[in-house]
């Protein structure tokens, strides 16, 4: 939503805000994630570990599966498969976007991409049940 936003601002009538959205969404996700991990390495048995993360799983989908749930929302319906026609780095997109977003933008691509993807997976894993090993 972020890189939508730097792409094609002339598509919203108030961008900066859509490009928050973006960024506060990506920011929910991942303190819940650090929360989650926070919770699972007080866990002391296995299956309590594996429950909580269903329950956090379930706790996290409810909002995509009541916005599948909603027939009559117009909104999908405009909606399609979203493309970027022209980058960031547009001549046309330099004096509309501010550097701070393009910043924000880049420093989350690279946190997202570096950290995020890779590395997470790993320390929502292994780490809790590591701990629970050793205790």
């Amino acid at each position: 939503m972020m890189k939508y936003t730097l792409c094609h601002p002339e598509e919203f009538t108030h961008p900066r805000v859509a490009f928050l959205l973006g960024f506060f969404y990506m920011s929910i996700l991942v303190i819940s994630e650090f929360l989650n991990i926070a919770k699972g390495s007080q866990r002391k048995s296995p299956q309590e570990l594996i429950t909580s993360y269903i329950g956090f799983k379930v706790i996290t989908d409810i909002p995509g599966m009541y916005f599948k749930s909603i027939e009559s929302l117009k909104i999908k319906a405009a909606v399609g498969k979203i493309t970027a026609r022209k980058g960031r780095k547009s001549i046309d997109n330099k004096e509309v976007n501010p550097w701070y977003m393009t910043t924000i933008y880049v420093l989350s691509k690279w946190f997202f991409n570096s950290f995020y993807f890779y590395f997470f997976p790993f320390c929502l894993m292994y780490l809790p049940l590591v701990k629970v090993l050793y205790e």
